[in-house]
C-alpha cells in the first residue's frame, strides 16, 4: 500500500518539515501542481510554494497532501492552519518536486501492474525482495516453504531454515503460533529471531490462517517502505490463494496436506506427526482409526468434493475428511477394535450412486504413522471389490474380503520386477491346470465341484447341498480331481493352496482380461503390464 516514505524517500535530505497524520495513500493518483486558483480536490498530491495555499484547506481535502516548496523563503511560519494535516515542506523547486513525485508514483503503478500479472509465486517472492531489500519467503498454513527469495548467510535463523530444509521445525512454528492465536483482529507480528527482526504477515480466511509471509526487516529508517510493499505482495496473494482451487486447496487444507505428507512418506516421525495433528482444529481424536478411501468416476462436471464432504461429515459424526489423490480419504474413529464401524449405510450408499463413487474400507489402527499401508489396502479394496464383488451395484467395500487379491496383487509386482515374467498361471499349484484341461477334454464339471468343496472348507456333504447333487457323486468327483493333482486334499494347508491358485486365475481372467489356459507355455500375457505393477498406479 502506497506511502508517502515510498514517494519521498529520495528526497528526504530536503524535506525541511512533515507532519503526516495518515501515513497510507490508497486513493491518490495524481500530483498536481497549484498556484492558489485552482479548487482543491481530496485524494490529491498538491504540490506548489506553501505561501499559495488558501489560508484553511477546504473541508474536502482533509486527506490530500500538500507538498510545498520553500524556494528562497527563510523566514517560514508554519502551516498556515491547522486543518493543514497532510504536509510536507521541500527545499528545492515545485516543478523538481512534482517531476519526482509523478516519476514514483509511475514505479509505484507499474509495480503493482507486475503483482497483478505475474502467476508464479516463486517470481512473486523475488520482485518483493528486490523492492524491499529485504529477503522473505511464502510459507502455507503448515510452515512449509511454498516460495523464497535469494537469501544470504546474514537472514534470520527461520529463513535459513526454509531455505535448506523446505520448512521450519514445529518447535520454531510453536513459537509463531501463540502471538498469532492472541490477536485474531491484528495481520502482522514482530518476531526477534536472533536478533533480526522477523516479520510475520499472516493471510487468514474466515479466522483460519491460510498462509503468511516472514520477512526479515532490521530496525532502520526503510522500514515503512518494506512494510509498503510487503502489504502489495499480500494483497497480490490472498485472492490467488482463495480463487485458485489447488492453490487454495495447497494452503487451506492442514488436514489434507499432513494426510498426504504421511502417505506419500514425506514425513514419518512420530513426534512431528502428533505435534502437526494437535494443531488442526478439525482432526478427529480417538484411540483407532478406520481409513476409508473414496474414488469418483470422472465426469462432465467437477465432482462436487466440498459438498460431498458435508454429507460423509453427517455420514461418519466422528471422522475427519481430507482430499487426497483425486479422491477423498476419511479418517473415521472408533473405540474398540472389534465393534464393526457404525456408520449410515444407506446413506452412504446413496450418496455414491448420485455421484458415481465407491468406498473401500481399510483395517484399523492406533498409530497415524500406519496411515500409508491402511490407505493402500482402502484403495485397493475400491479398486479390486469392483472387479471380485458377485454383487455388481454394490459400492461399499471392505478391504478384509478382497486382501488375498491384494496379496496376488503383490505377487504380480514382484513377479515383473523382480523375476521379469508377468504370466502368474506359473505361481499356481501345476495341478490346477491339468484339472482344467480335464474340463476340457471330458466335458465334466471338477473345476467347479472343487471350487465349491474348497469354499466350503473341504466338506463334501456341504458342498454337495450347494451343488444339488449327491454327497457320494462329490466324492467321487474329489477322487478324480485328486488324481489330476497327484496328492489328496485332505488338510487346511492344501485347502488353502489351491484356493489360492484359484484366486490368481480369477485375478488373471477377471482383473487383467486374460485367457489362462491360452497363456500356458508364455513368459508374460498379452497385457500392458506398466498398468498394474506400479502401487501409486493402483491407488
Amino acid at each position: 500500500m502506497l506511502t508517502i516514505d515510498m514517494l519521498t524517500w529520495d528526497i528526504r535530505d530536503k524535506i525541511l518539515f512533515r507532519r503526516i497524520q495518515n501515513n497510507t495513500l490508497p486513493a491518490h493518483q495524481a500530483a498536481l501542481l497549484f498556484d492558489g486558483k485552482e479548487t482543491l480536490r481530496g485524494n490529491r498530491f498538491y504540490i506548489g510554494h506553501w505561501r499559495d495555499l488558501p489560508p484553511t484547506a477546504p473541508l474536502g481535502c482533509v486527506s490530500s497532501v500538500f507538498l510545498c516548496v520553500l524556494d528562497d523563503d527563510v523566514d517560514w511560519p508554519g502551516p498556515p492552519d491547522e486543518t493543514y494535516r497532510n504536509f510536507i515542506l521541500f527545499s528545492g523547486t515545485a516543478v523538481n518536486l512534482h517531476n519526482h513525485i509523478v516519476s514514483r508514483l509511475q514505479e509505484y503503478n507499474e509495480w503493482l501492474e507486475l503483482l497483478r500479472h505475474e502467476e508464479s509465486l516463486a517470481k512473486l517472492a523475488a520482485l518483493a525482495a528486490e523492492k524491499t531489500g529485504h529477503p522473505l519467503a511464502i510459507v502455507n498454513s503448515y510452515f512449509q516453504c511454498v516460495a523464497i527469495s535469494e537469501t544470504g548467510d546474514g537472514c534470520s535463523e527461520t529463513l535459513r531454515e526454509l531455505r535448506d530444509e523446505g520448512k521450519t521445525n514445529y518447535a520454531r512454528a510453536r513459537w509463531m503460533l501463540p502471538t498469532e492465536k492472541g490477536a485474531l483482529s491484528t495481520e502482522r507480528f514482530f518476531l526477534d529471531d536472533g536478533g533480526i527482526r522477523l516479520v510475520d504477515q499472516v493471510i487468514r480466511q474466515e479466522d483460519k490462517t491460510t498462509a503468511r509471509i516472514l520477512m526479515d526487516c532490521p530496525v532502520d529508517e526503510r522500514d515503512s517502505i518494506a512494510l509498503g510493499y510487503l502489504d502489495d505482495l499480500t494483497q497480490a496473494i490472498r485472492p490467488r490463494i482463495l480463487t485458485d482451487q489447488s492453490l487454495r486447496e495447497y494452503f487451506t487444507d492442514a488436514l489434507s496436506m499432513l494426510i498426504a505428507d504421511i502417505i506419500d512418506q514425506r514425513v514419518t516421525d512420530p513426534d512431528e506427526i502428533e505435534q502437526r495433528r494437535t494443531v488442526i482444529p478439525d482432526m478427529v481424536k480417538g484411540s483407532l482409526y478406520h481409513p476409508i478411501a473414496f474414488k469418483f468416476e470422472k465426469q462432465a462436471q467437477p465432482t462436487p468434493y466440498n459438498y460431498i464432504m458435508g454429507h460423509l461429515k453427517d455420514i461418519f459424526p466422528r471422522s475427519s475428511i481430507a482430499q487426497y489423490n483425486n479422491g477423498l480419504l476419511v479418517l473415521a474413529a472408533k473405540d474398540d477394535y472389534y465393534e464393526e464401524l457404525d456408520y449410515d449405510r444407506a446413506h452412504l450408499t446413496e450418496l455414491l450412486e448420485q455421484f458415481d463413487g465407491y468406498a473401500g474400507i481399510g483395517s484399523c489402527t492406533t498409530f497415524l504413522t500406519s496411515l500409508r499401508p491402511l490407505y493402500i489396502q482402502a484403495a485397493a479394496a475400491t479398486r479390486l471389490g469392483r472387479v471380485f464383488c458377485e454383487d455388481k451395484s454394490q459400492r461399499i467395500f471392505y478391504y478384509r474380503d478382497y486382501s488375498m487379491y491384494m496379496i496376488v496383487d503383490m505377487a504380480i509386482e514382484s513377479a515383473v520386477r523382480e523375476h521379469k515374467f508377468g504370466n502368474i498361471t506359473y505361481l499356481c499349484q501345476p495341478g490346477v491346470m491339468k484339472v482344467i484341461h480335464y474340463d476340457m477334454e471330458y466335458g465334466t464339471d471338477l473345476v467347479r465341484t472343487l471350487r465349491t468343496y474348497l469354499k466350503t472348507g473341504g466338506n463334501a456333504s456341504a458342498c454337495a447341498q450347494e451343488l444339488g447333487v449327491h454327497r457320494n457323486t462329490i466324492n467321487y468327483r474329489i477322487n478324480l480331481i485328486e488324481d489330476q493333482l497327484g496328492y489328496r486334499i485332505n488338510n487346511f494347508t492344501t485347502i488353502q493352496q489351491l484356493g489360492f491358485s484359484f484366486m490368481l486365475l480369477d485375478y488373471e481372467e477377471l482383473y487383467l482380461g486374460c485367457d489362462p489356459v491360452s497363456t500356458m507355455g508364455k513368459l508374460n500375457m498379452p497385457t500392458n503390464w506398466d498398468l498394474y505393477i506400479s502401487m501409486a498406479d493402483k491407488q
